[in-house]
């Protein structure tokens, strides 16, 4: 198999933890990271986890501590882990984790004696950390490692840092430095120094940011927020003039190729830009948003070639359909995104705040997906050919509900596990559907299925295919179809539950596997024999040739 150089191998590896995060079949796993498996430079990929590793949030910890297992010699791994434990630029929080992988291992830790290990940098600013602030204007990945950096800091050292770069920095370039800082999570105590900073610069992006915060922050951050925008308009900053800012930063470059996936079972998509510079280098970001939660991952390169650029979207949509879009149409996405991630009262990650900043002089498609589509097609009736082909298309194969995303589904699983205690092997399911289908698709529930319609009928317009576009824009009206269509989505998620639990369980009694031992799926109610005679029942009922 090819070997695959630093870029595209971190590439990789970011692709590879996305996907294990959504993953509900473990019998996945091993054909997910068959690309890392088989590249012989085993100590880049450690120092490429590692890099991720020491910066994570608990949600990917264990998924990468289950890669560098699975795919690092042990010496190495355990030299690595102990080096980043003793580096004053790791955080408590990761250092933690660090300790409890080292134990997990076989390693000896005293947990009474490990605090040299949580001293903080005598130093936080140096002359490195000055010029990847000047670097970070130009260069989101800069940028990023910088707020990495700040992040795994205790809070007094953040306070330290912050509050030097007013005293080196000023107007735009401070700015841009502490905007992210701010926006990410406007109600850390941090973010509020950084306000106070913002407020001062004579900034037009500063100006921006706070214009923007003040859309979406709960009342209690508004006054300061106002006062902010008061101090800089009476400093002289009367317009917001930051488009003109990122137009001329982006000015050597232009929008490349952009690309999206249809939205999954659960209302993900899977969206990429790019930029092309005068040299033929290209910066490209890759964005994961749901229609439930808004922004879910982010992460970049500044500087790849085409060629690299290819492999990376290959490797990033996988088996997965994807569709070529305009850049009008993927910044529509984003903001739509970031709307969402704000009515949630969520934050966004500041990933995300820096690579954006790439799309800063496009403009989103003005016109709504629901206006399109009813000025191209008619509102037609569905027939029952036309359901079939769309139950039996690709995207309709990736809508699936299972008990991890979906609350309601878990609770439904719960109710029919009751009747299969009681080896009543021939409930009637579908009757079990109809009686809590409204459980399983609440009102809000059931718009995002249909936006989700009518979202897969526009990008089947988009990649010409009109037919296709105007079956799936047909389902978006039909009352009667949209809930034959849930009815069957709930009956497919129904299969696979128990086929991925028999697998699970299969697994685990054949391996130790870190991945798969720790998962709850393998602590089943029913042994291999019942849910044999349940999967057989499903089978008779459902399950054609």
């Amino acid at each position: 198999m090819e070997q695959l150089n630093k870029i595209q191998l971190k590439a990789e590896i970011l692709t590879v933890i996305s996907k294990l995060q959504t993953l509900s079949d473990a019998s996945k796993v091993d054909e997910i990271i068959n690309v890392l498996e088989a590249q012989e430079n085993k100590k880049m990929i450690l120092d490429l986890l590692m890099r991720e590793f020491v910066k994570t949030k608990e949600d990917k910890a264990f998924i990468i501590s289950y890669l560098m297992l699975k795919l690092c010699e042990k010496e190495q791994l355990e030299n690595a882990l102990w080096t980043s434990l003793k580096s004053p630029m790791v955080s408590d929080y990761n250092k933690a984790l660090i300790l409890n992988l080292l134990r997990d291992m076989g390693n000896q830790v005293n947990y009474n004696d490990i605090d040299e290990y949580f001293e903080s940098p005598e130093e936080v600013i140096d002359s490195e950390t000055k010029e990847l602030l000047h670097t970070a204007i130009m260069n989101p990945e800069a940028q990023i490692d910088f707020l990495d950096f700040l992040e795994a800091l205790p809070y007094q050292d953040k306070l330290t840092l912050v509050e030097s770069l007013g005293d080196d920095y000023s107007e735009d370039a401070l700015a841009n430095i502490l905007i992210p800082v701010f926006l990410h999570d406007p109600t850390a105590k941090i973010a509020k120094v950084a306000l106070e900073i913002l407020s001062k610069t004579k900034s037009q992006l500063a100006l921006h940011a706070l214009e923007e915060a003040a859309q979406y922050v709960e009342e209690d951050l508004l006054p300061p927020i106002k006062r902010g925008i008061s101090a800089l308009k009476l400093s002289g900053v009367r317009e917001d003039n930051s488009l003109e800012f990122y137009k001329d930063v982006l000015s050597d470059s232009r929008p490349y190729e952009c690309y999206t996936s249809y939205p999954d079972g659960h209302g993900n998509q899977s969206l990429i830009f790019s930029r092309e510079r005068d040299d033929e280098s290209i910066q490209f970001v890759a964005v994961v948003t749901n229609d439930k939660w808004g922004i879910v991952d982010c992460f970049g390169f500044n500087n790849i070639t085409k060629e690299e650029f290819e492999k990376i979207v290959e490797r990033f949509y996988g088996d997965n359909e994807s569709v070529y879009i305009n850049q009008t149409v993927l910044k529509t996405l984003l903001v739509n995104a970031e709307n969402t991630v704000h009515k949630n009262g969520e934050i966004v990650s500041y990933e995300y705040i820096c690579w954006r900043n790439l799309t800063a002089d496009i403009a989103p498609e003005p016109v709504p997906i629901e206006f399109i589509m009813e000025d191209k097609f008619k509102k037609e009736a569905l027939s029952q050919g036309d359901f079939d082909k769309i139950c039996l298309s690709d995207i309709a194969q990736k809508w699936f509900l299972d008990t991890d995303f979906s609350d309601e589904f878990a609770d439904f699983i719960t109710i029919i596990n009751k009747e299969y205690k009681k080896e009543n092997y021939d409930i009637n399911l579908d009757r079990a559907i109809e009686d809590n289908f409204d459980e399983l698709f609440n009102k809000k529930e059931h718009k995002r299925w249909t936006k989700r319609f009518l979202m897969s009928a526009y990008l089947k317009y988009l990649a010409n295919e009109k037919a296709e576009a105007q079956r799936l824009y047909s389902l978006y009206f039909d009352e009667k179809f949209t809930h034959e269509m849930l009815v069957n989505i709930v009956r497919k998620s129904i299969y696979e539950y128990y086929m991925g639990l028999k697998f699970r369980i299969k697994e685990a009694s054949e391996t130790t596997n870190i991945f798969a031992r720790n998962r709850e799926e393998v602590k089943s109610e029913f042994s291999m024999d019942a849910l044999n005679q349940i999967i057989g029942a499903i089978e008779d009922k459902w399950v054609k040739d």
